[in-house]
């Protein structure tokens, strides 16, 4: 599946070490735009949306029922909600639950879900618009279009 991810900065890899996030955020064509609009609604046309394909399945992506992701948000709230919405055989193994609890960085409990198959994690989008989003938590391979020029391409990506 084909998700977006819309930013003035030009890059051209997910370099999680410059994130103060779990991980890289993607959504629906919409959410891509309504952001850049957030950030400099003047300058759209030479901004950037980002296309990546994701395979988010049961098993390597965690579902969560409501948009934790607040701007800021430290690692201890969120550890606590995302716990809930672990695997429950994860939860009764005590070595990932000792790892768990060690976790000192959101880039710490980024590297222990990848250790244990998790890709991605899913939420309900209440930010951008209505829609899922996926936050990455692994590396993928991202293609750049300046808004401009993806308004031509469009059909292609849809």
């Amino acid at each position: 599946m084909i998700q977006f991810h819309g930013s003035n900065i030009d890059f051209d890899r997910i370099d999680f070490t410059k994130s103060t996030d779990i991980g890289f955020h993607v959504g629906t064509l919409q959410h891509a735009i309504d952001k850049i609009f957030d950030v400099d609604r003047s300058r759209f046309y030479n901004q950037f949306i980002y296309t990546v394909e994701i395979n988010p399945t049961e098993y390597n992506c965690i579902h969560l029922e409501k948009d934790i992701f607040e701007e800021g948000m430290g690692l201890y709230p969120f550890k606590s909600i995302i716990k809930e919405y672990l695997d429950k055989d994860l939860l009764n193994d005590f070595d990932f639950i000792d790892k768990f609890n060690e976790c000192e960085s959101l880039s710490d409990l980024r590297e222990l879900l990848i250790d244990v198959d998790y890709q991605y994690i899913s939420y309900n989008n209440q930010f951008e618009g209505p829609g899922m989003s996926y936050c990455i938590l692994t590396d993928h391979k991202l293609n750049k279009w300046r808004c401009k020029e993806l308004l031509s391409h469009i059909h292609e990506l849809l």
